[in-house]
């Protein structure tokens, strides 16, 4: 799952870091990019709590490619 996200973040938000599954600080740092470019303000602990999941679930279900 971490490696399809991580490829994901590549193409919408600039991540740089290895597509190896592992979520470390450059997974972070891209969701938190990507995050801000989307309007949210508040802190990313870092922690996929169930607010993380919906907010996460509901923008890669967006109907963005038409």
């Amino acid at each position: 799952m971490w490696k399809r996200t991580q490829n994901w973040l590549r193409i919408e938000s600039g991540y740089t870091g290895p597509i190896d599954g592992v979520p470390g600080t450059n997974t972070w740092t891209a969701v938190q990019r990507l995050a801000a470019q989307n309007g949210y303000t508040g802190p990313i602990d870092d922690v996929m709590g169930p607010n993380s999941w919906r907010g996460f679930s509901h923008f890669i279900n967006q109907d963005r490619w038409n």
